[in-house]
Parts: C-alpha cells; sequence; structure tokens
C-alpha cells in the first residue's frame, strides 16, 4: 500500500510539474496604431500576446518607460486621447502562478493632425472724408 501511495505521489508530482511548468514565453506588445504611429486626439489600445505558458498568462502588467500604468490586467490596456506626452516606450509582462514571464516592447510615436486651412484674406481700405 505505501509503495502504491508512493508512486501515486511521484506520478501525480511531475504530472504537476509538468502542467504547470513555464512562465510566460515569446511575449509580444502590439497596437491598433498604423506602424505604432498615433495622431493627437486618437485612441491607441495595446494587447499583450504570449506564445506559450503552462499555465496561460493570468494577469498583464502594463509600463510606459519605468512608470506602471495600470493595476493588473488581462491582457489589453487603452489609452484614449492621445496626447504628445503619450509618446514614448510601452512595456507589457505577462505573469502565471509559475511567475513573471519574458517582456515585450514597442515605441509608440505621436504625430499632430493634418489640417488643410482655407484661408480668406480681405482687403479694406479706410475713406476719410474732410468737409
Amino acid at each position: 500500500m505505501c509503495i502504491l501511495i508512493s508512486v501515486l505521489v511521484q506520478y501525480t508530482f511531475v504530472w504537476l510539474n509538468r502542467a504547470f511548468s513555464d512562465k510566460p514565453e515569446n511575449t509580444q506588445l502590439t497596437s491598433n496604431a498604423s506602424r505604432n504611429v498615433a495622431l493627437v486626439g486618437d485612441y491607441v489600445l495595446f494587447t499583450c500576446i504570449v506564445g506559450a505558458a503552462k499555465p496561460a498568462a493570468s494577469q498583464y502588467r502594463f509600463f510606459r518607460g519605468n512608470t506602471s500604468l495600470s493595476s493588473p490586467t488581462e491582457g489589453k490596456y487603452l489609452v484614449e486621447h492621445i496626447q504628445y506626452p503619450n509618446q514614448g516606450v510601452y512595456k507589457c509582462i505577462p505573469n502565471n502562478m509559475v511567475g513573471e514571464g519574458q517582456e515585450a516592447t514597442l515605441i509608440l510615436t505621436v504625430q499632430g493632425k493634418h489640417c488643410l486651412l482655407n484661408i480668406s484674406v480681405y482687403y479694406c481700405q479706410v475713406f476719410s472724408l474732410y468737409v
């Protein structure tokens, strides 16, 4: 009986070790901005994608530079009404119960919206009347 229990415990340990053994790897950070260039006033949705993890990544943290942007999320981070200070290096770090995974970075560039102005110049003449 003891041998059978010992074998079951060892088998269970090996199975658990294989089932829950990998931190998140092959992480990619993407955005909806074309070529990662956003226009002032637009929104940018960042998505953190993990290529492999056992178990699957359960939390994602987002950063701009070294500043944390949010509490752990489910892999998405939204920046609304983009302004020039939102430009910079963004980073996501996935986590699962095994530990912190491989980080991924993306450089976001912010540009002004292009406008065409129609400027009309009116010429005014001042008349003086002398009586």
